[in-house]
């Protein structure tokens, strides 16, 4: 089945209460400005839950199946965690920036000079270790008969195709593909039958179980091959939606063709995808605004005109580089009192603070309008990046950064934002991200 124009929306609910940092409290004043106190407990760890419990807001609207629990590719309740990660919190910035800058040399074709003798896009390998922007988050499902459970990460962006790891054959690489079809197995019994993969063959690894590196990628994209396409659609459900963790520590969740949040009286905004010719499949959006303590930023309406991209292939949010230098502008601004706190850059974050010995400090919310009236609002937990897991009195810096620049003939071109995973998720309320297809 082919998509038609979708629609996306924006919707947080209230899920649980706070159980993660142990190193703060926070609240928001007035909604324009975070204050974090130092917590008498300074130095303990969140506790970590590993168990099949996901955060939901109904028992009723979880789609053809039970919301599939999502884990950072770091969870320490995930066998996938290995040696480069953290056991608390979030990842280290230079493997998050290594990652991102795959992420946004796939998203954006980039091929740079600067970039290539840290960064290698591999003819060999696994492609879900490897590859360019490989899925942060995973979910385990069934596929085949008799069934195999796997562990699989999920993608908004298409390369045409879910793809599956198959077994060595004759020393193939990875890049050697066959579409095989048979039935996904989403929870229990439920599932698709008939539902395409491509089915790359490995060279020199074996292949995936839920207790190994993941064994392939969900298609999510616009793609009329793609998971989101084959949802069974119907006026009153959504094709997907996903929650995030914003802890390596906690869970999210995936659902397939759930109810739309409205007809459970949930306060909901939508924002219309845009068309882009050049890249159909992908979900871009409007972003019409930015908010920083309650005060637009000084960018016209017209200066944010064009394509924002949603998109699971970073964890930060990098904007046009003109519209990121007056948001840096603004936030710095705002934080001056801690002007004689800012550090070196963290790679391409380049607004950092050291906030230790303080007991306290205040730092303004940031939040993103899209056509129609839809907003993100940051927490902070979402506007941050800490250098130590669950540590606010410590470095921190901006979670966001001007997004490489394309040329393309004789002119520069980028896009307005890309949306990153951190942006995404939240510890209190949950972030979830509904396609509706029409």
């Amino acid at each position: 089945m082919a998509c038609a124009i979708p629609s996306l929306l924006f919707c947080c609910l209230l899920l649980v209460p706070h159980l993660g940092n142990s190193y703060h409290t926070s609240y928001t004043h007035g909604g324009k400005h975070h204050v974090v106190l130092r917590s008498p407990d300074d130095g303990a760890s969140p506790t970590t839950f590993c168990s099949d419990d996901i955060p939901s807001a109904s028992g009723d609207d979880g789609g053809i199946t039970a919301p599939l629990p999502v884990l950072h590719r770091l969870s320490p309740c995930s066998h996938r965690a290995g040696s480069g990660s953290r056991s608390q919190g979030m990842p280290w910035a230079a493997d998050l920036l290594r990652r991102d800058a795959l992420g946004l040399r796939s998203l954006l074709s980039v091929e740079s000079d600067s970039a290539s003798d840290v960064v290698t896009v591999p003819t060999t390998g696994s492609p879900y270790v490897d590859y360019p922007g490989a899925s942060e988050y995973h979910v385990v499902v069934g596929y085949g008969t008799p069934l195999q459970r796997l562990a699989v990460g999920f993608d908004t962006v298409s390369v045409g195709l879910s793809l599956l790891a198959c077994k060595p054959r004759n020393g193939s690489a990875w890049f050697n593909t066959t579409v095989v079809t048979d039935k996904l197995t989403l929870s229990g019994s439920i599932g698709m039958k008939n539902f395409r993969f491509a089915c790359l063959s490995m060279s020199s690894r074996k292949s995936r179980t839920v207790d190994d590196t993941p064994s392939g990628i969900l298609d999510l994209s616009q793609d009329s091959h793609s998971l989101a396409s084959r949802a069974p659609l119907s006026a009153d459900t959504v094709a997907f939606s996903y929650c995030l963790p914003s802890l390596v520590t906690t869970h999210g969740f995936l659902s397939i063709a759930a109810a739309r949040p409205e007809l459970s009286n949930r306060s909901v905004s939508y924002t219309a995808l845009r068309t882009n010719p050049a890249s159909p499949n992908l979900y871009f959006v409007q972003l019409t605004g930015i908010t920083v303590g309650g005060k637009n930023i000084p960018i016209p309406p017209a200066g944010f005109a064009g394509d924002s991209l949603v998109a699971l292939r970073t964890a930060f949010t990098y904007l046009r580089p003109d519209i990121y230098a007056v948001l840096r502008e603004a936030f710095v601004g705002q934080m001056r009192r801690y002007s004689k706190r800012r550090v070196a850059p963290a790679g391409v974050l380049d607004t950092c603070y050291n906030f230790a010995g303080l007991p306290t400090f205040i730092m303004p919310a940031i939040m993103l309008e899209f056509d129609g009236g839809a907003y993100l609002y940051l927490e902070i937990q979402q506007s941050l990046y800490l250098r130590e897991p669950n540590n606010f009195f410590c470095v921190v810096c901006l979670a966001f950064a001007a997004a490489p620049v394309v040329i393309i003939g004789t002119g520069a071109v980028a896009p307005v934002a890309i949306i990153g995973t951190l942006a995404q998720a939240k510890t209190v309320r949950s972030l979830w991200i509904w396609l509706k297809l029409r």
